[in-house]
Order: structure tokens, then C-alpha cells, then sequence
């Protein structure tokens, strides 16, 4: 595999939840991914900085950040970076038309079964 297919398959989940990045990380590393994570927008734009990943999947509510405005930070930066959003708010149409609107690729639920997440992962993706 070549340097840049695993940067293609390389996620970096961002999400202030320890048991949400650990379920994440578990669940996308038994289907291929390498998996990195990061429980801060700091941490998130570090990571990122300095290495390559093929998609971010980033919690809206960071404790100590909006997660919409570091997707704004990282479009600005990274602008062909894809972006996945989640959220433990459910569905909420304005949050899904800001983060649109601000480049990200998908929005899905926290509460979703993690099929439905792996699914909008390999449709922005591909394997």
C-alpha cells in the first residue's frame, strides 16, 4: 500500500467523550482504518498540521470549542479534507444546514447504529 492510499484510509475522530472515541476507534480499525484521535480542537488542528488523513469525523459539541467552527478552521486550511459530523443531538435541521454550509461532507447521530456512520464514511471514502 502506497503512502498515499493509507493516508486515504486514515480517520482522525475528534470528540471530547472518551467511550465515543473508543468505540470509534475499536469499530473503524475492524473495518481497515487507521484510526487517530484527538479530544480537543487543539489537538484535532495539531494532528492535522502535520500529518495526513483522508477523512475527519468531528463531534459538534466539544467541551471547550464549537465543533462547527473548527470544521470552518480546517475547510479554510484543508478545504478538500472531507468532514463528518456528528452529533448527540439528534437531528436538528439547522445544525445540519451550518455544518453543509460550512463544508462538511455528512452529519449523522451519535445515537445511529454504527452501520449508518461506516456507510456515510465509505460514501465520501471510497475503499
Amino acid at each position: 500500500m502506497t503512502t498515499e492510499n493509507i493516508a486515504k484510509h486514515s480517520i482522525l475522530v475528534v470528540d471530547d467523550e472518551a467511550a465515543i472515541v473508543d468505540l470509534l476507534s475499536v469499530y473503524l480499525r475492524k473495518q481497515g482504518y487507521a484510526v487517530t484521535t484527538a479530544i480537543s480542537s487543539a489537538e484535532a488542528k495539531a494532528l492535522i498540521d502535520e500529518r495526513s488523513f483522508g477523512l475527519v469525523i468531528l463531534d459538534i459539541l466539544l467541551a471547550e470549542s464549537d465543533g462547527l467552527v473548527l470544521l470552518g478552521q480546517l475547510k479554510e486550511t484543508h478545504p478538500d479534507l472531507p468532514v463528518v459530523m456528528m452529533t448527540g443531538l439528534g437531528f436538528d435541521e439547522r445544525l445540519l444546514r451550518e455544518a453543509m454550509s460550512k463544508g462538511a461532507s455528512a452529519y449523522v447521530s451519535k445515537t445511529l447504529p454504527l452501520d449508518q456512520l461506516l456507510k456515510e464514511i465509505r460514501q465520501v471514502l471510497p475503499q
